[in-house]
């Protein structure tokens, strides 16, 4: 059986709610709040893990390609 850290346990947990989010408000990751800043700005600012932040950014990135194509279309 595997032992994990209560670091691995936590990035595990925000990394399965940054994928539930992508799923259930993909938009949410570019929404501002009241300072000007997204969910990738506000993770980089709270130390969190890099692959979760780098996740972020794919998944904000796919959302702004998918938004800029409906306008295409």
């Amino acid at each position: 059986m595997k032992h994990y850290t209560p670091c691995q346990l936590v990035n595990d947990s925000m990394m399965a709610i940054v994928k539930m989010l992508n799923v259930s408000a993909p938009k949410s990751f570019n929404v501002e709040d009241n300072d000007g800043m997204n969910a990738i700005e506000l993770a980089i600012e709270s130390d969190v893990d890099i692959k979760i932040i780098k996740a972020m950014q794919r998944m904000c990135r796919d959302t702004w390609r998918e938004m800029k194509k409906e306008k295409k279309d």
